[in-house]
């Protein structure tokens, strides 16, 4: 390069300035995004004004800009408790905004507190009383502020609300199948059948959930046995080990209880014996179906269960499950108005 072509100082030591500004930009904008939105105080407008006028400023002004710059990013790291190395930021938000065109991100509430933010109540002011299996949604096309929140319980919870609904039009108040119109009435069987469906798997959502956040809570101290019972494995032989339907509505929030040091016990919760055996039975008869003869009583018991499947005893499921969450979670000590509130105001 000939001596005529060489950058002189000044113009290198302002081209590292403006790598150094542009670099600051970004992570402040991943940072705003993360956490209360790129439209709050119109950040995102400003971090675009900024690098359109950069090459227009002094070097100064340059240096002066890139100071303001990390004092705010310096402000939101210690606003929101953020830990991680600033490219873990940038990382993240770039990541979320090159699938934008493929839908929403979602981020574990066990990976934002264990990698990013030590303080993101700021962000979610109900967070400490979110399970750590929830993901905040991030829509990367989007300036505003992360509003939504995939609970997989309130998810399948809320689909059973819908079937029953669409259930209970179907039914119309005729309680005689013989006057129901022939299509009215298996919209009823679907919807009835489905909102089954949903229920339990509200209530496996729930319970594994419960398992999977006393899982890492306190991975370092549980027994092995209930280490294996929590992730149903078989630590020994290395293999997955189920754990029954009816022995987790019982013995998971034990389990749970039993890791913070307190006792839960169900054995009087009249919902939690209509779920683990009533509402088990019915669901076992929709989601695995079959002609063979019970052994104990001799009767096709779940092809009668399918046919005679009525909206109130949907319905009664439906509230019992609803019921039997809200008890354990008051029994855990915990405020449902703020771990389920989606229940709550059900």
């Amino acid at each position: 390069m000939s001596l005529a072509a060489m950058p002189s100082p000044d113009n290198a030591q302002s081209s590292k300035i403006n790598q150094q500004i542009l670099r600051d930009l970004e992570l402040m904008e991943a940072l705003y995004f993360l956490t209360q939105g790129l439209k709050e105080g119109d950040a995102g407008s400003r971090i675009e004004g900024i690098r359109a006028h950069l090459p227009y400023l002094s070097r100064g002004e340059r240096l002066s800009l890139r100071d303001e710059i990390r004092q705010e990013i310096k402000g939101l790291k210690t606003h929101y408790g953020a830990f991680a190395g600033d490219a873990e930021y940038v990382e993240l938000y770039r990541a979320i905004r090159k699938r934008a065109d493929e839908g929403y991100a979602y981020v574990e509430k066990l990976v934002i507190d264990r990698t990013f933010f030590a303080a993101y109540d700021w962000a979610f002011p109900r967070w400490p009383h979110m399970p750590c299996h929830v993901a905040v949604v991030f829509d990367g096309k989007s300036v505003e502020k992360p509003r939504s929140i995939f609970e997989m319980a309130a998810y399948f919870h809320g689909h059973a609300k819908v079937l029953l609904a669409a259930a209970e039009k179907a039914h119309g108040g005729i309680n005689d199948v013989r006057k129901r119109d022939e299509d009215q009435h298996r919209t009823l069987e679907a919807m009835l059948y489905a909102s089954v469906c949903a229920t339990f798997a509200f209530l496996e959502a729930y319970l594994n959930g419960l398992a999977y956040d006393c899982f890492h809570r306190h991975h370092d101290v549980l027994p092995l046995p209930d280490h294996d019972e929590l992730s149903e494995s078989n630590s020994a032989e290395k293999r997955v080990r189920f754990v029954a339907f009816e022995k987790k509505v019982f013995r998971y929030p034990q389990l749970v209880a039993k890791a913070d040091g307190q006792k839960v016990d169900l054995s009087g919760c009249k919902s939690a014996h209509l779920v683990a055996t009533e509402g088990k039975r019915l669901r076992d008869a929709l989601a695995h179906p079959s002609p063979f003869l019970d052994t104990k009583s001799g009767a096709h018991t779940k092809v009668i269960l399918l046919v005679s499947l009525k909206l109130h005893q949907v319905g009664d499921l439906v509230e019992a499950a609803r019921d039997y969450v809200i008890t354990v979670e008051r029994q855990l000590g915990r405020d449902p108005s703020q771990t389920v509130p989606w229940l709550i105001s059900a």
